[in-house]
């Protein structure tokens, strides 16, 4: 997060005394997993994603009165569904009659660092033009970071194998690891905003953000006691696909910056 805001301040200083006319927001997001990153469905195409958060750092500058440049830093975090995903792999594993009960432990949450730009049109109303919609557009890269998972079986433990139906095995442990990934993102929004004075304005701010990050060479480790005691553990590296879709409401507060106090007609 550290190096992106570094970059993220480096440009808005140098746009800043670039533009006379410049505005610097902060947004507090709440953010709703959508589609495949919501879903619990399967273990290999599902982001078992639950509620989270998020903040905006914008910087926005006027090429004309309706129509600017923007660009923004968010990071996005978002809780992971560790008894979902153990539910889920259960089911996956042996079928929906199965004996499995499975927990999942506290794993983390998902972290999505967003830097982009794009453009913003801006329609004003009244003639003091105090209150605004603006529609947004922006591309950009998206740093994600799945979380470590760990889940358990609840004792007792059984499982169906072959002729002996119901031999009972102790612990049974699931893990698999964390990982990163880069990849495009784009978002489209739409908001508002209400000029308190000329230098400070509230904003209020919905938008579709999507990225597809594919998570390389995560390492899997199941470990295990069969009937006799003996503990068995079994490794793999797995690669995962997730098509990330989040619905955010921001609300939060914008500074006009080096602009010229403009004219208010009274209504």
């Amino acid at each position: 997060m550290k190096k992106y805001f570094v970059i993220f301040l480096i440009l808005s200083v140098y746009h800043s005394f670039a533009q006379e006319k410049a505005y610097f927001s902060v947004l507090f997001n709440d953010a709703t997993p959508l589609g495949n990153f919501k879903s619990t469905n399967s273990i290999n195409n599902s982001g078992f994603a639950s509620g989270g958060s998020a903040i905006d750092l914008s910087f926005n500058y006027n090429i004309h009165k309706h129509f600017g440049f923007a660009s923004m830093l968010r990071e996005q975090i978002t809780s992971f569904n560790s008894n979902g995903f153990a539910k889920t792999y259960a089911i996956d594993s042996i079928g929906t009659n199965n004996t499995y009960s499975y927990s999942g432990n506290m794993g983390g949450s998902y972290i999505n660092v967003n830097l982009m730009g794009g453009a913003y049109y801006l329609i004003p109303f009244g003639k003091s033009e105090k209150f605004s919609i603006e529609a947004r557009a922006m591309i950009g890269i998206q740093n994600s970071y799945r979380p470590d998972v760990s889940i358990q079986n609840n004792p007792p433990f059984s499982q169906y194998v072959f002729a002996n139906p119901r031999i009972v095995l102790g612990e049974r442990q699931i893990s698999y690891s964390h990982a990163n990934a880069l990849a495009f993102s784009y978002l489209v929004g739409l908001g508002c905003r209400y000029n308190l004075t000329h230098k400070v304005s509230l904003f209020v701010r919905v938008d579709y953000n999507a990225s597809n990050p594919s998570f390389k060479h995560i390492t899997g480790t199941e470990v295990y006691t069969d009937h006799s005691g003996y503990n068995h553990t079994y490794a793999s590296v797995q690669n995962y696909s997730i098509k990330m879709r989040s619905l955010n409401i921001g609300f939060g507060f914008g500074l006009r910056l080096f602009g010229k106090k403009e004219k208010i007609e009274k209504v």
